[in-house]
């Protein structure tokens, strides 16, 4: 099948997508300076420039808050160092904050590049998770747009009635307005999910069969080598001129 540039990491196995996550979380833990870390990053922008629909804008702007989270944390370890007496490490204090953006930004790749079927078909297929857990996963990840559209409704109706509170405090005065409605709609999608399932006879064969069998295509193997080949090269190259730091010590 022919597909675009821009899909690439749409069509990737979430497999691939997962050891790639982990690989470079495992790095940017344990690495004491920012060097490795920043280049990481830049990395990521690059993967979705030229291989995801996601746009780089969009993909900045989903790291917005993390931004400034790891703008603070740096801050604040930079100050505890300056307290404490014991010498200042900015590159330690930039690397620590860092490793929040890194982290995040190659999980907002997955999350977004990501369809919640293959997610679950992964977990069932290679980390052998148990197919009733593997499918309340996916039953539960697919009620979250439904609540968020009943609360929507409910915030509408109470407005429309004039029953809404407002004020400093309404957040936690409307609470109690919105989980019982709520709670009857999750039983009733529960009652037919349950139903659902029991008429199309979930879990009574031991083999399921689907309708798309989840694989790992040429494209995916092309893609975790080129990756992981990029991240080595950055790594021997980084270690190779003192710009890297692996140390289990913080």
């Amino acid at each position: 099948m022919n597909i675009g540039r821009q899909e690439v990491i749409d069509r990737l196995n979430p497999l691939i997508k997962i050891i790639i996550l982990v690989s470079v979380t495992i790095l940017v833990t344990f690495d004491k300076w920012a060097y490795l870390t920043l280049t990481l990053f830049a990395l990521s922008i690059i993967l979705v420039g030229m291989f995801s629909k996601i746009t780089v804008l969009g993909y900045l702007y989903k790291l917005r808050y993390v931004l400034v989270l790891s703008i603070s944390y740096g801050i604040f370890i930079f100050w505890g160092q300056t307290a404490s007496g014991e010498g200042v490490n900015i590159r330690y204090s930039i690397s620590l904050g860092l490793r929040f953006l890194v982290m995040a930004g190659y999980s907002i790749i997955f999350v977004n590049t990501v369809k919640p079927m293959e997610l679950t078909m992964c977990l069932i297929k290679y980390f052998k998770v148990p197919e009733s857990f593997g499918f309340a996963f996916l039953a539960a990840y697919r009620f979250f747009p439904t609540f968020k559209y009943e609360l929507d409704n409910i915030k509408c109706c109470h407005a429309t009635r004039g029953v809404a509170s407002e004020g400093f405090f309404s957040v936690f005065v409307n609470i109690p307005k919105y989980t019982i409605p709520l709670l009857v709609t999750s039983i009733r999608k529960g009652e037919r999910v349950a139903i659902s399932m029991e008429n199309k006879a979930f879990g009574k064969y031991e083999n399921r069969t689907v309708y798309r069998p989840l694989k790992i295509e040429k494209l995916d193997i092309i893609s975790i080598l080129l990756v992981m080949t990029i991240i080595f090269i950055i790594v021997f190259i980084f270690n190779k001129y003192e710009l890297f730091k692996f140390s289990l010590k913080y």
